[in-house]
C-alpha cells in the first residue's frame, strides 16, 4: 500500500553484464554492461554498449597488425567470431556469431596485396608455344568467385599461397570459347530455329561430320577432348588493394516468396570485395605443340558407339588460326570487351578496354 503524503522512493536501477569471447586469429574478451529500470531495458543498454566496444576493437585491428599480410588467410581464418556468450551469471552458451561483416571487409580492403612474381617468368613451357603474352587493364570493378562457399555470404577468388586476386584460366577460356561459338554461328549463318541443335554439337563431343566445328573444338576443347590451347591464370601486374562494394536488394520478399514488391520492405545490404578499376592483368596463352605434332603424325582416334574411328582433321585450318597474327588477342579482346569476366557481368563488372596496336 502506498504511503500517504510521502514521496515514493525511486526504484533502484538494474545492472546487466555481458561477457563474450571475440576470436580473430587471437582471442579477446569483450565485456560490457548496461543499466535500466527493468531487465529488458538494462539488457538493451548492455547490447548497445557491447556493439560499440566491439566495433572499436574491430576498427583498430589493422593498426594492431593482427591480420596477416596474406588476404586469403585473413579471409578464411581471421573472420571475427564471437562465441561462449555469458550474460550475468547464466551458464555458458555454445553458440557463435559472425560480427560486423562490413568492418571486417573494410579492414581487408585496407590491406595491400603483392603481385605474383612467379607468373611474370612464365613465358616458356616445355612442349608449348607461347601464342599470347599481354597486359590488359580492367575498365570496371572485377570480382571472381563471388558465389563461392563462404560464411560471409560472399567470397572472392584469391591465390591461396600469396593472397593475390586473379582471373582463373578456366574462366578466361570459357568466355573465349563463347566468342568462338558466336563467330561460328555468324560465319555459318545459323538460323534461330537451328541454334539449339548447333549449340549441342559445338559444346558436345568432337564433331566428326563438321570440319569447321571440329577445328574450333580442337582449339578450345570438347567433352571428349582436352583443348590444345592452354589459358594460364591472369594475375595483377602491380601491387594493389581490394575495394569494398555493396549489393542492396530492396525487394527481398518479392524474390524469395514471390510477394508484390513494396517500398515498406527493409533492405539488408550485402558487402563484398572487388578488384579496383584500371587494374592491369598479365594474360598468357600457350598452344600444345607436343600433342598437336603427335595428332598430325599419328592421327586422332575417338570412340563412336562401340567402334573406334580416325578423325579427318584439317591440319592447315587449325594451324592457320594459331599462326595468324593477333588471332588469340582478337578473341580475348572481344571476350573481355563484350562479355567480361567473373561475376556480375550483366551489370557491368569484369569489363576491359583493350587498345588496338
Amino acid at each position: 500500500m502506498r504511503n500517504q503524503g510521502r514521496p515514493e522512493s525511486p526504484r533502484q536501477e538494474v545492472e546487466f553484464k555481458i561477457k563474450r569471447q571475440l576470436w580473430m586469429g587471437k582471442k579477446f574478451l569483450v565485456e560490457a554492461k548496461g543499466t535500466g529500470k527493468k531487465i529488458p531495458a538494462a539488457e538493451k543498454d548492455a547490447e548497445k554498449n557491447f556493439t560499440k566496444k566491439l566495433k572499436e576493437k574491430l576498427s583498430i585491428v589493422p593498426t594492431q597488425s593482427l591480420l596477416p599480410d596474406n588476404l586469403s588467410l585473413a579471409l578464411s581464418k581471421y573472420i571475427p567470431v564471437v562465441f561462449s556468450e555469458k550474460r550475468n551469471d547464466e551458464a555458458e552458451k555454445n553458440k557463435y556469431e559472425i560480427i560486423d561483416k562490413k568492418i571486417f571487409l573494410e579492414s581487408l580492403s585496407n590491406l595491400s596485396y603483392k603481385k605474383n612474381k612467379t607468373i611474370e617468368s612464365i613465358t616458356h613451357l616445355e612442349g608449348f608455344e607461347n601464342v599470347l603474352s599481354e597486359e590488359f587493364s580492367s575498365s570496371s570493378r572485377l570480382i571472381c568467385g563471388l558465389g563461392s562457399g563462404s560464411v560471409l555470404e560472399t567470397s572472392i577468388t584469391l591465390d591461396h599461397t600469396r593472397g593475390v586476386p586473379y582471373i582463373p584460366g578456366s574462366s578466361l577460356k570459357g568466355i573465349c570459347r563463347s566468342v568462338a561459338y558466336a563467330r561460328l554461328v555468324q560465319d555459318k549463318k545459323i538460323s534461330f530455329d537451328k541454334l539449339e541443335e548447333f549449340e549441342e554439337k559445338f559444346y558436345g563431343e568432337l564433331d566428326v561430320d563438321d570440319k569447321d566445328i571440329l577445328t574450333w573444338q580442337l582449339l578450345f576443347g570438347a567433352q571428349n577432348f582436352k583443348s590444345l590451347l592452354l589459358f594460364i591464370d591472369a594475375y595483377p601486374v602491380k601491387d594493389g588493394q581490394l575495394e569494398l562494394d555493396i549489393m542492396n536488394n530492396h525487394y527481398a520478399e518479392y524474390y524469395q516468396d514471390k510477394k508484390a514488391p513494396g517500398d515498406w520492405e527493409n533492405p539488408v545490404p550485402i558487402f563484398f570485395l572487388t578488384v579496383k578499376e584500371n587494374t592491369a592483368f598479365k594474360f598468357n596463352v600457350f598452344f600444345d605443340n607436343w600433342r598437336w605434332e603427335k595428332i598430325k603424325n599419328e592421327g586422332l582416334k575417338i570412340k563412336k558407339g562401340k567402334e573406334e574411328i580416325l578423325l579427318n582433321i584439317d591440319h592447315k585450318a587449325v594451324e592457320g588460326k594459331v599462326k595468324k597474327e593477333n588471332f588469340i588477342k582478337e578473341i580475348i579482346k572481344e571476350a573481355l570487351e563484350n562479355y567480361g569476366v567473373g561475376s556480375k557481368r550483366n551489370v557491368g563488372y569484369g569489363m576491359f578496354k583493350i587498345q588496338n596496336n
